[in-house]
């Protein structure tokens, strides 16, 4: 995916994930200037590492032309799913980020056609909290097309998101990927590696933590992670793996639809 973004992974004044400051009757004071650029490259760093695990590009406050979608490979049958990029999420928990758009180059739809996805076309978003009672940030990619061998295909994206991505990525696996059965995955197979990505530019702060979900069955592969800013900004681990994995297991069933 192509990208104009802030360093680290992009350079901001305005932190695409530190999002609005909480609402209630005695809003939390902000927090240092140096917290908050802390916070907010940790945040813009690990957009990015996610991104389509490819070469990840998002834009920030620039034109929001909607979610990219990408077709590659010549005509196949229809398909008994395909997935789509709803406006919101989990009845309105997330809803669509008009100052993030994650797009797929050529580069990400070989990698799909090497995971096994014939036919396919990719597709991806960033949703924000619903709510101003929260932060959370949810990422989703993913193609849709023919898959044979959906275990290959979520091996395949898994390894990609360790692969490097160019001087500066401070980015590492932790531990080993691990099979997951979500309530309502259904015939699906899904894989989450817990990463670790630190902020090159303030190498004394922790480096954050945080899981990213990989799904496939015989149509459509998607990847998922919940980032928490919050979390962040005390070196947290963001939420756990098996919390990724059930909002993983919920944005399938919310973008994945019949084809046809």
């Amino acid at each position: 995916m192509s990208h104009h973004q802030p360093p680290p992974h992009g350079t901001q004044s305005a932190a695409p994930g530190y999002g609005p400051p909480l609402y209630g009757t005695v809003p939390p004071p902000p927090p240092p200037a140096a917290r908050r650029t802390t916070k907010t490259l940790l945040v813009a760093a690990v957009v990015v590492a996610i991104g389509v695990a490819g070469a990840a590009g998002f834009l920030l406050g620039e034109d929001h032309t909607g979610p990219a979608a990408t077709s590659a490979g010549a005509s196949l049958p229809p398909r008994p799913y395909k997935l789509t990029v709803p406006p919101s999420l989990l009845d309105g928990v997330f809803v669509i980020d008009p100052d993030i758009i994650i797009r797929i180059t050529d580069k990400d739809m070989t990698s799909y056609a090497e995971a096994g996805i014939r036919n396919a076309k990719g597709v991806s978003a960033h949703y924000k909290s619903g709510s101003s009672a929260s932060r959370q940030q949810v990422q989703f990619s993913g193609a849709w097309g023919t898959i044979d061998d959906p275990d290959r295909a979520v091996d395949h994206e898994i390894a990609r998101l360790t692969d490097s991505r160019g001087p500066g990525d401070k980015r590492t696996a932790v531990g080993v990927p691990q099979n997951v059965a979500p309530g309502g995955l259904e015939d699906a197979v899904m894989k989450c590696q817990m990463l670790k990505v630190s902020d090159p530019t303030a190498p004394s702060d922790p480096a954050t933590t945080y899981p990213v979900c990989v799904w496939a069955d015989h149509s459509t592969l998607g990847q998922v992670t919940v980032i928490d800013p919050n979390s962040f900004a005390s070196g947290g681990t963001g939420v756990t793996l098996d919390e990724d994995a059930n909002t993983a297991a919920k944005v399938r069933q919310a973008v994945r639809t019949p084809a046809g």
